[in-house]
């Protein structure tokens, strides 16, 4: 059994995570909220975008005794916000990319039925990013020294 068809089940309605890459896409997919405990690495990103879309909740992994855990989840599954917010945006991120023609459509449309700011920096975070001009100084700078 593999961790997303827990995930997806009817009468899973918590998430006790690292918060990884994978297993943050497949809780988000299956609308199911998160605990997120972040140990290292890109699981703070995931954990950050937990907290920004009020999807689940945080906690150190000074929190992981029996009661710590205990409240963590009562937390987690009382909140209906959160409850609520994780089933929203798993709606809005559903597709069925056999119904569609090609991708362009659908992003057409999935823009057009969710324009929440919200969603639009789900899908296009801020982050650095390096401009064209970096490129382009790169380039021609191992132009200039390959030519040499």
């Amino acid at each position: 059994m593999t961790q997303r068809s827990v995930l997806e089940h009817p009468k899973t309605s918590g998430f006790i995570s690292h918060c990884g890459q994978n297993s943050f896409l497949e809780a988000v997919h299956a609308g199911v909220p998160m605990v997120c405990i972040p140990m290292m690495g890109d699981q703070h990103v995931q954990t950050t975008k937990v907290k920004n879309f009020k999807i689940g909740i945080t906690a150190s992994k000074d929190l992981l005794t029996a009661v710590g855990v205990a409240e963590l989840v009562d937390s987690l599954l009382n909140d209906q916000k959160v409850q609520s917010k994780s089933r929203k945006l798993a709606e809005m991120i559903a597709t069925d990319d056999s119904l569609l023609p090609n991708r362009a459509v659908w992003w057409l449309r999935y823009f057009l039925r969710h324009s929440e700011s919200q969603l639009q920096r789900f899908v296009f975070p801020k982050s650095p990013s390096i401009g064209i001009l970096d490129i382009l100084t790169v380039l021609v700078a191992a132009f200039i020294v390959l030519s040499s």
